[in-house]
């Protein structure tokens, strides 16, 4: 219902727009219009600033078919880019690259201008929401240069936006806020409210990524404040629904459902169906927190219909995924599954390889919640190898960005280059004249050798500044080469460690465990052949599994405000436990990941008994001064695991069986260890919890536990 009656003001505003086009023609207006083109950009403009998109649209396209001159080039490009501009917020990406490439090839190679620099702009935003960066930041390098050459400041000011949303969008969380505050600055130097509004804006979205919600919520709030006196309304929608989105992460419900409304009325006044979809969805998240799950699944089945019906498919896309989070909250797992596969689908065909990531977690929790720990384990490996995909499609990312970054500097010195070079050439052509008329001037040679030799000390010493000048480049360039491998050094730490607890995280552990393997397999195989160990070398690796007790009780009843406090408290408390060779990890939710390397397996119940009583002594210390005390539950495993045949089974597996281990732990009431190791050699393939029932039953498997 809410569709159509969207689609009927959309088709009104169209007819409304198209008829005022045709009414003008038929007045003594248009006569005025065709000699003055600067009122059709300015209407176009003064439609697009008020929400009235398509009737912006029909009137750059009216002007182009109908009024405007074809060899009036320069008024041309403006109501086409006008036009492109338009189609951008329409999400109508190809016709703006169609209409931008035109206006770029009749400007031609004209002299540095601000209309070429706004066109290349437009170029980078079409490509950015694409969501293909390299080529977003290879216009955006041109733009940034017509800009500076035509020294136009609110050009630099929206080039900078550009390049903050661009970098956060490749994780370059620093050099994206460094490109907002420059903005920023440029926007309250100018007096630019609106690119005030759109720095704050898009510094809300970085502290939002990283999970900041107060902070995000704070410059939100100022943005939406400048977005008001500004007055463009689809900037105020966007606002609104942003807060919206934040506050649910907050728990304040009350206040996003009235943020998120707001930009459904705004966005629904103007032409952006799409946008109103997606605030519809976001009232469904509402509504689904709110005890009302059964009008959430309605409400985001009727989005998923309307995104489908008119090919919005990332919105499509985010539809599934919500509705399998309520589909999991009502308990239909089979429902839930289907859309996720469904979503998993798309997100592929999209490569939207982050949201393939979420979609794998979250099919993780929903096969847990049905009991298929099997399946749920297959679905976090193949979340783990989405995730090192992702980390190197995003490594290759940032740096195909810094390389064009240096590309581009790379480019402008030889650029200067050349045009010194040619200054050089032109010295010597005059100095090669000189001498050819040398016998014309014979009677003021002494003035013509005092001139040549004035010359010729004149490109010496241009000479020197230029090979000065190279130098410094030079450089330049040496440093800032040594800042991108800084930079890249610093993205490469953050990626291996727990934004949350300071632990390391499993891309720390894929990256060393091998090496670690290696030297524990080489070990056991020079055992086999020796039958003794080295002194004092220790050969297995024990991969301890710690799961939190009880932990959503503590989100429940306390906040996850919290349920982070324990977490970074578990986080601490394993620090302080294991030893400084150990790896201490964060696994995924309330899970943790000990790695004891190079120990004895027979010591591994010690080590699993002094982590349950640290964690189970150690107080959490809440907002509100209350000390919150928790219990763990642990699950390990040695590798290698069968020592007969050291190289069988890879960490993965090892992890695995400490997982049914923890599995066990949990289902003979918690707060206790439980540990399984081979009596006898073991060949089969099949690690699952069955087999190891059976194993346990056969004497082929062995089991240690322990509680209170």
């Amino acid at each position: 219902m809410e569709h159509a009656i969207v689609k009927c003001i959309k088709s009104i505003s169209c007819s409304i727009a198209i008829g005022f086009v045709v009414a003008l023609s038929t007045t003594g207006f248009a006569h005025a219009v065709r000699f003055d083109p600067a009122t059709i950009v300015e209407s176009v403009r003064q439609a697009q600033r008020e929400g009235r998109l398509s009737e912006a649209e029909a009137l750059a396209i009216a002007a182009l078919e109908d009024r405007v001159d074809s060899s009036n080039t320069a008024v041309q490009i403006q109501i086409m880019t006008s036009l492109s501009e338009v189609y951008i917020e329409l999400n109508r990406y190809d016709e703006a690259e169609r209409f931008l490439l035109e206006s770029l090839h009749l400007l031609g190679e004209t002299d540095p201008s601000s209309e070429r620099g706004n066109v290349l702009l437009q170029l980078a935003r079409v490509h950015r929401y694409r969501a293909d960066y390299a080529s977003a930041l290879s216009w955006l390098h041109q733009s940034r240069d017509e800009f500076a050459l035509a020294d136009d400041t609110v050009g630099t000011l929206s080039v900078y936006n550009t390049y903050g949303v661009i970098y956060r969008f490749l994780g370059q969380l620093e050099q994206s806020l460094e490109w907002h505050q420059r903005s920023m600055a440029i926007a309250r130097q100018i007096g630019d409210g609106s690119g005030v509004a759109d720095g704050l804006f898009n510094i809300a979205s970085i502290h939002e990524s990283l999970g900041e919600y107060d902070e995000a919520l704070r410059y939100y709030e100022d943005a939406l404040e400048l977005d008001r006196a500004d007055g463009t309304p689809r900037n105020i929608a966007y606002s609104h629904v942003r807060l919206g989105m934040v506050l649910i992460e907050l728990g304040q419900l009350a206040s996003a459902r009235n943020n998120v409304e707001t930009a459904m009325q705004l966005f629904a006044s103007i032409d952006t169906p799409r946008d109103y979809q997606w605030s519809l969805a976001t009232m469904a998240r509402i509504e689904s927190l709110e005890d009302n799950a059964d009008d959430a699944r309605d409400q985001l089945l009727e989005v998923l219909a309307i995104s489908e019906a008119e090919d919005w498919p990332v919105l499509a896309n985010r539809a599934r995924q919500w509705l399998a989070e309520v589909e999991l909250s009502l308990g239909s797992y089979g429902s839930a599954l289907q859309h996720i596969e469904a979503a998993l689908d798309d997100a592929i065909a999209q490569k939207s390889m982050q949201r393939v990531l979420w979609l794998h977690e979250l099919q993780a929790k929903v096969l847990e919640a049905a009991d298929r720990p099997n399946d749920a384990l297959q679905a976090m490996r193949q979340r783990i190898a989405v995730s090192q995909q992702l980390s190197d499609s995003m490594r290759t990312s940032v740096l195909a960005a810094m390389q064009g970054e240096v590309e581009f500097e790379r480019q402008a010195i030889a650029l200067e280059l050349a045009q010194k070079d040619r200054k050089l050439a032109t010295l010597a052509l005059e100095r090669e004249s000189i001498r050819q008329r040398m016998w014309i001037v014979s009677l003021i040679v002494g003035f013509v050798i005092a001139f040549m030799l004035y010359n010729r000390r004149m490109a010496h010493l241009q000479n020197l500044r230029l090979a000065e000048e190279v130098a410094v480049k030079t450089q330049a360039l040496r440093e800032r080469n040594a800042e991108l491998t800084d930079a890249y050094d610093a993205v490469d730490q953050a990626s291996l460690t727990d934004s949350l607890t300071g632990l390391s995280n499993r891309r720390f552990l894929e990256r060393h465990i091998d090496s670690d393997i290696a030297r524990s397999v080489r070990l056991w195989q020079e055992r086999q052949l020796r039958s003794e160990f080295a002194a004092n070398e220790a050969a297995d690796l024990v991969f301890l599994l710690i799961d939190i007790d009880h932990f959503k009780q503590v989100n429940d009843e306390y906040g996850h405000d919290a349920g982070d406090a324990v977490l970074k408290s578990v986080g601490a408390c394993l620090l302080e436990v294991t030893r400084e060779e150990d790896y201490a990890i964060r696994w995924g939710g309330e899970e943790f990941l000990v790695v004891a390397r190079f120990v004895d397996r027979l010591n591994a119940p010690f080590i699993a008994e002094k982590i349950r009583n640290a964690i189970a002594a150690r107080g959490t210390i809440l907002e509100t001064g209350q000390v919150l005390k928790c219990t763990c539950s642990i699950g390990f495993a040695a590798l290698p695991f069968d020592g007969t045949h050291p190289e069988r089974y890879s960490w993965q597996d090892v992890v695995c069986i400490a997982d049914h281990a923890l599995y066990a732990s949990k289902q003979a009431g918690r707060h206790r260890w439980t540990g399984y190791h081979p009596a006898v050699a073991v060949v089969s393939d099949d690690l699952s919890k069955e087999w190891i029932e059976q194993a346990l039953e056969s004497g082929v498997l062995e089991m240690v536990s322990a509680t209170e």
